[in-house]
């Protein structure tokens, strides 16, 4: 497999100049509406992936992430707004929506609002993840990606079930979409005084 580095391309397969990102400023003005740079295989994270393409677990995780947007609060700045969804290894669904603040600091984003919300009824089985976003004019183009903090609560759960979880990250309109795994987002992990 070739490793190499790929650029997240908005719909026609062009990198955004800078101008563009001006322009589009709601699309890019948010750190997770920006283009993002992703590094592994790239044939198989499949980055130019549809809704259709998606097996129907994928769809029904996607789709339930994007039921539970109508649950995101964000009426600061970039009214980036994410829903998320966990599957246990029962097969139920757990979801979460991110809920931001006026101290940013202690916005809750989507993706642990989910794995917490697991977590508080006895599941740390995850055997996939979706998460889908939208902002303030209900327009992301690039697939949302996890935060830094969310890939580190993220790395816990592969210590956790000892193995690699999928993760479905997708635009506002479902046209692009990106396959990639807990380990791969975050493959060089803090892990303080694991035992």
């Amino acid at each position: 497999m070739v490793e190499r580095s790929a650029y997240i391309r908005m719909v026609g397969g062009s990198i955004p100049s800078a101008r563009t990102r001006k322009e589009k400023s709601k699309s890019f003005g948010s750190p997770r509406g920006r283009p993002v740079e992703i590094k592994g295989d790239i044939e198989n994270n499949l980055m130019n992936i549809k809704y259709l393409d998606l097996s129907k677990d994928e769809k029904e995780l996607i789709d339930a992430a994007e039921r539970v947007l109508a649950n995101a609060y964000n009426p600061y700045g970039s009214q980036t707004k994410v829903g998320a969804s966990a599957r246990i290894s029962s097969g139920e669904i757990v979801i979460g929506s991110s809920m931001a603040n006026a101290s940013s600091t202690v916005n809750l984003c989507a993706e642990r609002v989910a794995l917490a919300a697991a977590n508080s009824i006895g599941h740390r089985d995850i055997i996939a993840m979706a998460i889908i976003g939208t902002d303030s004019d209900g327009v992301i183009e690039n697939p949302i990606m996890p935060c830094g903090v969310c890939r580190q609560f993220m790395e816990e759960f592969l210590i956790i079930n000892n193995k690699d979880i999928p993760i479905i990250c997708s635009n506002s309109s479902k046209d692009i979409i990106i396959r990639t795994s807990f380990k791969e987002l975050l493959p060089l992990p803090y892990e303080g005084n694991r035992q």
